[in-house]
């Protein structure tokens, strides 16, 4: 696996946009004198092996890193202000995936056990969330409007039976499960907040799966060869997502097209 890498637009502060290469993307504003300004690697961030995901809280302080091998089952705390490891969550079984709650709580999909480990902010206390299937993947969060029904549902992708189960943040409990055409086998989840879309990257599909979660429609975009995580921009709607290719693709998420690829 390739170490944690932030992708950031020329001009745009380091801290503002954190990417674990080929396993994870995560996008956070860019500044809009940047906002068309080419796509560049401007600093590599050691972590060591088996880094499979990471995620930011809404501040943009703190980004989480699962890492899991047969060795290494853990989630790590990396501080975007002084670009230091904090913490080191190491109770969790097999992190595939992590996302993060609007106040700081910590999901992480629990591959191989079937559930999703849910970690407290601050004291980094873990508990279990069941999913109801053996091998959750990917995972995101839905914290866009607090009037919203479908705010603080939790997305989780299952892989296998090309599925992504919703999840009740109130109720912790499944409350619904969305299917995608056979063969799929998601396994990056993202939320765009601004419309509720979530996005699935399928591995197997070779494309990214749009799906309104209120009508349950699904739409398909081609891909390079084995996507793997996918991630939204907060303002507007662009969709990027990671390859086996070794690529960083770039979706207009309002025309569901395939507009640039960034090679990392």
């Amino acid at each position: 696996m390739r170490s944690p890498r932030r992708l950031v637009a020329a001009g745009t502060s380091i801290a503002t946009a954190f990417a674990a290469s080929i396993v994870g993307v995560v996008v956070t504003a860019t500044p809009a004198a940047a906002a068309t300004a080419e796509y560049r690697v401007v600093q590599t961030v050691p972590i060591g092996s088996y880094a499979f995901a990471v995620a930011l809280n809404r501040s943009g302080t703190k980004a989480y890193v699962a890492r899991y091998n047969n060795t290494v089952n853990a989630v790590s705390v990396f501080n975007t202000q002084t670009n230091t490891w904090d913490d080191t969550v190491s109770s969790v079984t097999y992190p595939f995936a992590v996302a993060v709650r609007g106040d700081d709580t910590i999901y992480a999909s629990q591959n191989i056990s079937g559930s999703v480990a849910v970690i407290a902010a601050g004291s980094l206390a873990k508990s279990n969330l069941a999913t109801g299937y053996p091998n959750p993947t990917g995972i995101a969060i839905d914290y866009g409007n607090v009037a919203d029904p479908l705010d603080d549902s939790i997305y989780v992708a299952d892989d296998p039976n090309s599925r992504v189960s919703v999840i009740g943040g109130a109720t912790g409990t499944v409350d619904d499960t969305i299917t995608l055409a056979g063969g799929s086998e998601p396994l990056g989840v993202a939320v765009d907040q601004n419309d509720d879309t979530v996005y699935t990257a399928n591995q197997i599909g070779d494309n990214v799966a749009a799906i309104n979660p209120r009508t349950r429609a699904v739409q398909y975009i081609g891909t390079a060869d084995g996507p793997w995580a996918v991630a939204t921009h907060p303002t507007d709607d662009t969709v990027y997502v990671t390859t086996g290719a070794g690529l960083v693709q770039v979706i207009n998420g309002r025309a569901a097209t395939l507009d640039d690829t960034i090679t990392v």
